[in-house]
């Protein structure tokens, strides 16, 4: 991986489909305090503004063409913090996907990151259950 790019992993159901769009709310998973919109994390909309990103359409506060993920598993984990979440999303066919994209299409947040995924390449593909076994 070169040094200007990131690993970013993001949970998709099996469709493709982020979380909230496929398997979060089948499985009737709450979105609680720990789970802010972009809107509200202050170092996200910081570096959203420097980024010159548009945000035009209704995509959760992310700029047109980003997807949201983590810059980390223990961010990840600090997001989807209950077991039990893990396996409720996982018997839905939730997986948790690891993209290297390169930094200038990244916008870092506290909680969570976005990314511009037609710059992406997706180059691991897990059951999220697998976090589990960690």
């Amino acid at each position: 991986m070169e040094s200007n790019q990131v690993v970013v992993w993001r949970v998709e159901g099996a469709n493709g489909r982020g979380m909230y769009c496929s398997v979060w709310f089948e499985c009737g998973l709450p979105c609680d305090e720990n789970h802010p919109p972009v809107s509200a994390d202050s170092l996200y909309m910081q570096n959203m503004l420097g980024s010159g990103a548009v945000v035009s359409g209704f995509n959760f506060g992310a700029p047109d063409g980003h997807r949201f993920g983590f810059d980390s598993i223990e961010m990840l984990r600090r997001w989807i913090y209950n077991d039990a979440w893990i396996t409720a999303l996982s018997d839905k066919g939730a997986v948790i996907c690891g993209y290297v994209v390169p930094a200038e299409h990244v916008i870092v947040g506290r909680t969570q990151v976005t990314f511009m995924y037609e710059k992406a390449m997706c180059v691991s593909r897990h059951p999220l259950a697998s976090l589990l076994e960690s």
